[in-house]
């Protein structure tokens, strides 16, 4: 049995503080590609590993 797991998206503002805090400096852009490339990656691994989609 197939689960759906509906993921929050991080808003680019808050995911442009969080890398900051950690000493990243992106732009905007960079910070919507880096969290879109999470998001997918985070969305492969549950459903690769754990039957969710």
């Amino acid at each position: 049995m197939t689960t759906k797991l509906e993921i929050p998206k991080i808003p680019i503002e808050e995911g442009r503080t969080y890398f900051k805090k950690e000493g990243i400096d992106l732009t905007e852009e960079e910070t919507a590609i880096v969290l879109d490339f999470m998001y997918t990656l985070t969305r492969f691994v549950f459903k690769e590993y754990f039957d969710i989609e």
